[in-house]
């Protein structure tokens, strides 16, 4: 999954929650598209949202009682330098699973 569209966030979150050992309560992410709606959307078709639900990443979130916190835009989060070591757990993890290449490195 290279793009970062709403689908490959959505899937991605769905694998991690199959493959991760334990539960997870909160997950932080950034405001990008794969997460969230642009502001300038929020609200604007009330009907559609009511019906689909909103983001389909709140979705999955919603189906595992998982909170979906957004980092304030600009200002990464405070843990930043553990991003890549907690990225290749995940991928880690994913690939003993069978979901993706084994990382490199």
């Amino acid at each position: 999954m290279d793009a970062t569209t709403k689908l490959n966030g959505a899937a991605f979150l769905r694998e991690v929650v199959e493959v991760f050992p334990y539960q997870i309560h909160t997950v932080l992410t950034d405001n990008g598209m794969a997460f969230a709606n642009l502001p300038k959307n929020c609200g604007r078709y009330p009907e559609i949202e009511a019906f689909f639900g909103g983001h389909i990443f709140d979705r999955v979130c919603d189906q595992h009682g998982i909170i979906h916190k957004l980092t304030k835009p600009y200002h990464p989060p405070p843990q930043a330098p553990a991003c890549g070591p907690c990225r290749r757990r995940i991928d880690g993890l994913l690939a003993i699973n069978g979901r993706i290449a084994k990382p490199s490195g």
